[in-house]
């Protein structure tokens, strides 16, 4: 049965999101649906609660019987007792006639202690979790200064299952190389980004970069020479100053010619409040394509030498598209880049194309070299992609 911690949850959960997709739910004339969802979840909410009532009063009913009860043990005990004096059975009922109500609170006030440190149990679960990253020692990662990546014999397997992501995958990417990866849902393309940045560990096998395993950089200095620009960009409640550098680690002036990079500075100058304009959580107040920006603006403002693009323009139009491309072309023209190709067109000028099927590395060649294969597993999905 639902708690009436849950059916509350589902309250907030429904309406957060209702106020997140009001304008598809404009747009889709789907109020009434929405308010007979909310209905619902209300009329749940409203049954918890009216069955935690109950109880309640049917607690506080019995609780004040027993009282009274042991209110009337004791009236009768001064019948038997006949030497007290009427001074102390004046103290005595005053006393356990207060009874009724400190029952009641304490037993109210100790289920609302177990109710309040259950947040305590949960802070001392999170504070036992196997700390990420292990004890690496690597003093010298900070000073990686060759982007070349390389994996060897490596295996990767996610925590609490038993089927393997990464079969023994082998290959090597020369510093500064634009390499594009494609390959079917489920192929292994986002595991092998995660594999990078060390999100989940190897099962066997290592990842070098610059020469240096991954396994021996300290996590903190090995996500500081990765830059990565996702498919679904979040950005946190605050200014458009504070989402491009979080860190405040640059000026005015920096700011501002990585958002002429991205062709934003029309649409920021435009504000009111130009870099201290508000944007709302998660960046609902600015389009798709403005928030794909904003991410390769603070992309570039990182300098890392390693850029990873996780199918980053499968959600924009033809021309953020073409911006995001021709920016990447020029700014990150001396990095190793890295891109996660939703369109086969984003890939088909890298240097070089690392096809994956089924956790493998089947292909990987320059493009022209693949679509010039009979049967190849690049060809086939250019061929069906149209």
């Amino acid at each position: 049965q639902k708690t009436e911690n849950d059916v509350n949850a589902n309250i907030t959960t429904h309406l957060r999101s209702t106020l997140n997709g009001l304008a598809t739910i404009r747009a889709m004339k789907g109020g009434e649906k929405v308010f007979e969802n909310y209905a619902i979840h209300q009329n749940e909410s409203n049954a918890a609660w009216f069955t935690s009532l109950t109880y309640f009063r049917g607690f506080c009913f019995w609780t004040d019987f027993i009282s009274a009860m042991f209110i009337g043990l004791i009236v009768f005990s001064f019948l038997i007792f006949e030497d007290s004096t009427n001074q102390d059975r004046g103290i005595a009922l005053s006393q356990v006639i207060s009874l009724i109500g400190v029952v009641v609170w304490g037993v109210m006030m100790g289920a609302e202690n177990e109710k309040q440190m259950s947040s305590v149990e949960r802070i001392v679960e999170f504070s036992r979790l196997k700390k990420e990253g292990g004890e690496e020692k690597e003093e010298n990662s900070t000073n990686l200064t060759d982007s070349s990546i390389e994996f060897r014999d490596f295996s990767l397997k996610y925590p609490g299952s038993d089927e393997i992501a990464l079969k023994n995958i082998n290959f090597s990417i020369k510093s500064g190389e634009k390499i594009g990866i494609v390959g079917r849902t489920g192929s292994g393309k986002t595991s092998l980004m995660l594999s990078i940045f060390r999100m989940v560990e190897a099962h066997k096998g290592s990842v070098l970069i610059g020469g240096v395993e991954t396994s021996k950089i300290k996590l903190e200095n090995l996500r500081k020479t990765l830059t990565v620009i996702p498919q679904d960009v979040f950005l946190f409640s605050g200014t458009l100053r504070s989402n491009l550098d979080p860190l405040s680690e640059h000026s005015d002036e920096t700011l501002w010619g990585a958002i002429e990079d991205v062709k934003l500075n029309k649409f920021i100058e435009s504000l009111p409040e130009k870099l201290e304009s508000r944007v709302s959580d998660g960046g609902s107040n600015l389009s798709i394509g403005q928030r794909q920006l904003i991410s390769l603006a603070r992309a570039l403002l990182r300098k890392t030498k390693i850029v990873i693009l996780d199918e980053v323009t499968s959600n924009v139009d033809d021309l953020t598209d073409n911006l995001i491309q021709s920016t990447i072309k020029t700014k990150f023209s001396d990095c190793t880049v890295l891109t996660i190709a939703h369109r086969l067109q984003t890939i088909i000028q890298s240097d070089r194309v690392l096809v994956m099927d089924d956790g493998k590395v089947v292909e990987f060649e320059s493009p022209n070299t693949l679509i010039e294969k009979e049967k190849g597993f690049f060809k086939v999905l250019v061929m069906q992609s149209g």
